[in-house]
């Protein structure tokens, strides 16, 4: 690790060395990069997509995010300073991005970010939090075979996997228990929670699965680093009601962060928005859902009770 610079004087350093994480070959890597001593999330993005070799254009493609790599706690925004917190403080720099085609296109002319991209669709497979079908598998299997490397193959085929371009928070745990017609999901329950296309998904150790299209949460919400809560549509009863899906995990900020950028995307290809363009997911301690969203934007109505409205 390079030795951080001192200013004139001699009395104060006026860089810092970073270290941030990747998915190399071997699965995670990390590189370090010196930057001024007060910098930008988005200064030390580019400095490690040059170190990388990332074509500035790609960049969009992935995110600066708090945490570990692979299941990281918060995205870091491009006016975020970079954290402080010396040894103990882990960055990395990961996949930031749902809207498959626009991430093909962006990638194409960029041997670099396929290289990036295979290798955390390679992680995410081996984890089994991609699941393709058997003759996926087998594909890929083919595609893996050293002597012949193939990433931007091997990504093509992975990007045919229903849920890649979704996001996913293992290890949560249920803080109240959630009832509907389907039964009761103890409080306590440890499950996988995903976000995409189709919406907010919990996976249980069961392997039983409940799934909320968007248009079937209302909101979200956190009250510190290690919760988050979404209030959904469920069946209980005759009626539908709106309850909280209140969750226990130290991704809750990036879980936001997913459902935020998913609704934001929704809304750029269904042509949402008022203005004729999409509008970003408000920031806050509540944030709408795009079911509240749009009622609000496209309705003029402040409230949203049920799938009936």
């Amino acid at each position: 690790m390079s030795r951080p610079a001192t200013s004139s004087s001699g009395d104060a350093p006026s860089s810092r060395t970073v270290e941030v994480r990747f998915f190399g070959e071997e699965g995670s890597d990390k590189m370090a990069v010196t930057l001024p001593l007060v910098s930008t999330s988005s200064e030390l993005k580019a400095a490690v997509g040059e170190c990388l070799g990332l074509k500035p254009s790609s960049l969009q493609l992935f995110g600066l995010f708090v945490g570990p790599l692979g299941s990281p706690s918060r995205l870091l925004s491009d006016e975020d300073p970079v954290p402080q917190g010396g040894a103990m403080l882990e960055l990395c720099l990961q996949r930031w991005w749902f809207d498959r085609p626009r991430e093909e296109k962006a990638s194409r002319h960029d041997d670099v970010a396929v290289g990036l991209l295979c290798k955390e669709a390679r992680y995410y497979v081996k984890q089994g939090l991609l699941q393709p079908s058997r003759e996926q598998a087998e594909e890929l299997e083919r595609l893996s075979d050293p002597f012949f490397p193939t990433d931007r193959q091997y990504l093509t085929c992975a990007r045919g996997i229903t849920g890649y371009g979704s996001f996913n928070a293992r290890g949560c745990r249920l803080m109240d228990s959630l009832r509907s017609n389907r039964g009761t999901v103890a409080k306590g329950s440890a499950l996988l929670c995903t976000v995409g296309e189709e919406g907010l998904a919990i996976e249980l150790e069961t392997k039983e699965t409940y799934l909320w299209p968007w248009k079937e949460i209302r909101r979200w919400k956190s009250y510190s680093m290690n919760d988050v809560m979404f209030e959904v549509c469920v069946q209980d009863g005759n009626a539908t009601v709106l309850k909280w899906l209140s969750l226990e995990t130290s991704q809750g900020r990036y879980l936001m962060a997913s459902a935020s950028s998913m609704c934001t995307l929704m809304q750029t290809s269904t042509g949402g928005g008022v203005g004729g363009g999409p509008k970003k997911m408000p920031p806050g301690r509540v944030i709408v859902g795009l079911a509240e969203f749009i009622n609000k934007e496209l309705f003029g109505k402040p409230g949203f009770a049920s799938l009936e409205n």
